[in-house]
């Protein structure tokens, strides 16, 4: 079993998803601002394709 926030159930948020908020709810994480700084930080690091990301602010 893979720990939570493995890189490849985060790369698998990340890559469908257009917001932060979104790639958090898909593997079924709470939502609350540590999943979000996680998924932050995983993008960061390992520097997936966010191009398709919506901007809401």
């Amino acid at each position: 079993m893979a720990a939570v926030g493995a890189d490849s159930d985060l790369a698998e948020a990340v890559r469908p998803s257009h917001s932060i908020s979104e790639a958090s709810r898909r593997p079924g994480y709470p939502p609350n601002g540590g999943v979000d700084r996680m998924i932050v930080g995983y993008i960061r690091t390992r520097d997936p394709d966010t191009s398709h990301f919506t901007r809401t602010r």
